[in-house]
This record gives structure tokens, sequence and C-alpha cells, in this order.
């Protein structure tokens, strides 16, 4: 972890992100933000600073991103891949879309990889790959690993 700062927030919060980016992270006033059972670090921006930004803040996720490899390309979101938004180290960032964003959050992962689930009544293959179409559920296999069916899941996760 030596290549790595912790940003302080409010209430006591802290946030991680590459030592590389701390004099530019640094420098800025952060905020937690809580949203669902997450929490962000957000720095709301002053007028000349939202010409260049949509909104009055920006999350540090973002801010990292763009200082890595420049503006996000619109309709695209910045995922945290381990579902944690204090960890904004680049190695946890991804650029996605929202549907790839939301299949990985909290109620989708339920402490598992996203797409899996484990059915207790098969026994010779238990691990379920599952993925969410235009509100319908499809099944794309059952397998004997968690990450066998986290596999089936990706791949059907790039065709979308």
């Amino acid at each position: 972890m030596n290549d790595t700062v912790k940003v302080p927030l409010t209430q006591g919060k802290e946030a991680i992100i590459d030592a590389r980016f701390a004099p530019d992270v640094i420098t800025l006033k952060w905020y937690s933000r809580i949203k669902g059972k997450n929490c962000y670090g957000i720095h709301h921006l002053s007028k000349a600073q939202r010409a260049y930004h949509h909104g009055t803040a920006i999350p540090l996720h973002r801010f990292i991103y763009e200082l890595a490899f420049g503006p996000i390309p619109s309709k695209m979101e910045i995922d945290h891949i381990n579902g944690n938004g204090l960890d904004n180290r680049l190695c946890n960032l991804r650029l996605v879309t929202t549907r790839k964003n939301q299949n990985n959050q909290y109620r989708h992962r339920n402490g598992r990889l996203p797409g899996t689930y484990y059915d207790v009544d098969c026994t010779k293959r238990p691990w379920r790959a599952t993925l969410e179409v235009n509100g319908e559920s499809k099944i794309l296999g059952y397998f004997t690993t968690e990450e066998a069916a986290h596999e089936a899941y990706c791949e059907a996760t790039q065709n979308l």
C-alpha cells in the first residue's frame, strides 16, 4: 500500500487513491456522499470549474479517471470493480456503459461475483449464470464453480 494515499473526506471517511494523483487531489476539499449502501468522495465545483464539467460536483472516481485518460466519453460511466466507492485506485476503475455499471451494483453482487447465483437444489452444477435483459432474466447455464458461471456472464455482457 506504499503507492497509495488516503484522502480525508467529511464525516470521518477516507478514500484511497494512487499516490501519483495525490498532488492534484489533496489540494481540493472532498466531501463524503452516501448513495445507497455505498459512499463516494465528491468535490463541489466553483463556477469557473463548471465550464469543464457537467453539474455542480465531480465524484473523485471521475476526477481520477479524467486525470489519467482525459474526458469521459458521453453515455459512459466509471465503475468501481470491487464495488467500494472509496477505493479510487486506477486498477479498481473501469470505463463502462450504464448497463454494466448497474450490473455491478451491490444488490446484484450479494457478496458474489456478478451474474452468479448458488442453487442449493442442484448438487452437480450448483452455480447458475443469469443475465437480465430488458427486464427479463435469462439463464445462461449451470456450472460447477462460481468463477465459471461468472465467466459465462461476462461473455454474455460483451455482446450487449
